[in-house]
């Protein structure tokens, strides 16, 4: 391939120098073009990459100009190659110089430049290819990438609310809630959620709330009257879009078809039902506070009122055999519902189930039994395996979980409510108090000491990204690691060759995807992207 012609008289002409390409895709392509100094009649070439995904954005750029000096009737040529690891090896002959100043300016994040001289005046370009789908360059060998965050964009932003409150806690549940002792003051409670959104306004002028969950605790605990003036108060202060996805979860102990019918005048259009399971007696070892006839009238009354519908499904639960939990999960199918979340019954720290582990729980052999039948009974019957413990029918996903998983922004208020807020500064957390009362306290006299917030340090937004992306079945675009971390794909490039040599990551260099082994050993994966 040459950079020129034989004769120095051809100024301005592009010579195609490579074009990368994964199966009949073009990622980039690297390209020359050559110029004459008309006061000293040097020679110049600019390399160009040009990235081919996405032909209405400029993606070309002119990296460097190398000086050439040409004698009549000489020929300057590049030898190019690709090895297994990505590297193109260019090798130019008849190269004098070039300005390494020129180069260190430009501070390109992408890929690595490293320049080689010897005796016979030849230079070696190695490009370390990242396959973003924004191409640029550093020089690595002069200073090291400044590492700190630069988002050029902002996510989608939702909204998540925290009701804190449930009839009776749950030996198992890990979440902020506690045991209502007494009667609800829901409007004082909706007065200190309004409250507290107002907070959070001058973090999030100008952009949309795409969706709302209201979780819990037991949410169902609100009154109709109390839920549509939370819901008419964030309208007047946030901008929701029209067709928002609004989610509130619901026990099944709390049902009452006349409040769930004013739940839904009062624009919830999603609703998800914490069923567990089916049986009484696996109810009762769960502490649960209804019985599946309870269950099942109040799935029937939600797709008779909502849009969309979930149900929560657990297994691996003390008592439970293959047998069971093949039951459970078919009369879920059964109910009509389209979407279904399937959780494995865990031991966390700080229950009752953590300090003392109940009777009959199904051992490790069972529990993956069990998993692999409710795994394959839902995928049967035409649900799609979207996210780890996530089942739907198409367009029926959870918009709210999906933004969490693809690591966009939400609003978090409530007692005990977590926050991710982007900004040109960096990526902020936010955490309130847990204590329902001290939070109300809080809001009524001083917000801000309810608050914490801190910014995610560059090193650990790596792991964020992964602990939540690589969740999804399908992962996400590769270049939406820059896009929503403001870090370079190529400052994680040694642990993505990690992953994918270990057999965890799909070797698609467009998207970040766990393999079939990387979703069975999904914390295996996760921490590979843990700061060293």
């Amino acid at each position: 391939v040459y950079f020129l012609s034989n004769n120095n008289k051809e100024s301005n002409k592009a010579y195609e120098l490579y074009t990368y390409q994964y199966g009949d895709q073009k990622l980039l392509n690297i390209s020359s073009e050559s110029s004459e100094d008309e006061e000293t009649g040097d020679r110049y070439i600019s390399i160009l990459l040009k990235d081919t995904l996405k032909p209405n954005f400029s993606y070309s750029y002119s990296i460097v100009k190398l000086p050439l000096s040409i004698k009549d009737n000489d020929r300057s040529t590049a030898l190019y190659s690709i090895d297994n690891d990505g590297i193109i090896s260019i090798e130019a002959t008849h190269l004098s110089s070039f300005s390494m100043m020129e180069l260190y300016k430009q501070q390109h994040p992408i890929l690595s430049l490293f320049l080689r001289n010897n005796e016979y005046y030849k230079s070696i370009f190695y490009f370390f290819i990242t396959f973003m789908t924004e191409f640029s360059v550093s020089i690595s060998s002069i200073s090291k990438q400044d590492s700190k965050p630069l988002l050029q964009s902002l996510p989608p932003l939702s909204l998540y609310i925290h009701f804190p409150w449930c009839i009776r806690k749950c030996p198992y549940c890990d979440f902020n809630s506690h045991q209502l002792k007494q009667d609800l003051d829901d409007q004082a409670y909706i007065a200190a959620l309004l409250g507290d959104l107002e907070t959070e306004l001058p973090h999030i002028w100008g952009r949309s709330v795409h969706t709302i969950f209201i979780g819990g605790g037991t949410p169902s605990l609100i009154s109709a009257p109390a839920l549509e003036q939370l819901l008419s108060g964030i309208r007047a202060r946030v901008n929701l879009l029209p067709d928002a996805e609004i989610t509130l979860e619901a026990n099944p102990g709390t049902y009452e078809r006349q409040r769930f019918a004013a739940y839904a005048a009062a624009g919830i259009n999603r609703l998800s039902i914490g069923v567990q399971s089916f049986a009484d007696d696996l109810l009762a070892a769960l502490g649960r506070i209804h019985n599946h006839r309870e269950a099942l009238a109040a799935i029937q009354a939600a797709l008779d009122l909502f849009p969309k519908v979930n149900i929560d499904l657990m297994y691996a639960l003390p008592g439970q055999t293959l047998s069971s939990a093949q039951q459970d999960i078919d009369t879920a199918i059964a109910s009509g519902v389209h979407h279904i979340s399937a959780y494995q019954l865990t031991m966390e720290p700080n229950t009752p189930f953590g300090h003392t582990p109940p009777p009959q729980l199904p051992d490790d052999d069972l529990s993956a039994d069990i998993e692999s039948t409710v795994h394959a009974t839902l995928q049967q019957a035409g649900f799609e395996q979207y996210e780890t413990s996530a089942f739907a029918h198409a367009r029926h996903q959870c918009q709210h979980n999906l933004n969490y998983w693809q690591f966009g922004d939400y609003i978090g208020i409530g007692a005990g409510a977590h926050g991710k807020i982007s900004s040109a500064a960096g990526i902020e957390r936010t955490t309130r108090s847990r204590h329902p009362r001290e939070y109300m306290q809080a809001m009524l006299f001083d917000p801000q000491a309810a608050i914490n917030r801190y910014v995610v340090k560059a090193e650990d937004l790596p792991f964020e990204f992964m602990m939540n992306a690589l969740r999804l079945t399908n992962g996400v675009p590769t270049d939406w690691f820059h896009q929503r971390t403001g870090l370079t794909i190529a400052q994680i490039q040694h642990k993505l060759k990690l992953a994918v040599n270990r057999g965890l990551l799909d070797a698609d260099p467009l998207y970040l995807r766990p393999t079939s082994l990387g979703k069975r050993f999904l914390n295996d994966l996760m921490t590979i992207f843990l700061d060293e």
